[in-house]
């Protein structure tokens, strides 16, 4: 059963690391279009 534990927490630390990096992205997305509208 070590094999399964191992593939949760695999599979658990790459989806935590996929959201913060959407996350990231949207923050980044955001405060893009925030200096556009300013310069706009």
């Amino acid at each position: 059963c070590l094999f399964l534990d191992i593939l949760m927490v695999l599979y658990l630390s790459s989806v935590f690391r996929m959201t913060s990096y959407l996350d990231e992205m949207r923050e980044m997305v955001s405060s893009r279009a925030e200096k556009l509208e300013k310069e706009g």
